[in-house]
């Protein structure tokens, strides 16, 4: 009975938040990250490069994202904590 009772809770607490997600067309700008340069680029230079979330690919390399998100003005005045999740899939193929 008390595990019921704390899923139920989860579920009710779940439910209070707000989400937005981007999907694999989402325009974003990719910047290559150069070694031993630790400032944010400015995203204009010439390799930098606009394209979709989903050919976003950091395989082998460090870059810099750049995504416009839409925060409406209600969830700001709400005053509530915000939080960003980034996920990244990986796998690995091993050919022998």
């Amino acid at each position: 009975m008390k595990l019921l009772s704390l899923i139920i809770l989860l579920l009710l607490i779940s439910s209070l938040g707000n989400a937005q997600s981007i999907d694999s067309e989402h325009t974003v700008i990719i910047c290559p990250a150069h070694d031993g340069v630790l400032v944010l680029p400015d995203f204009t230079e010439t390799d930098c490069v606009t394209t979709v979330a989903g050919k976003i690919d950091p395989q082998y390399k460090h870059i810099w994202v750049k995504i416009k998100l839409g925060i409406s003005a209600q969830l700001i005045d709400q005053a509530l904590p915000l939080g960003l999740y980034i996920m990244g899939k990986t796998s690995s193929l091993n050919i022998s």
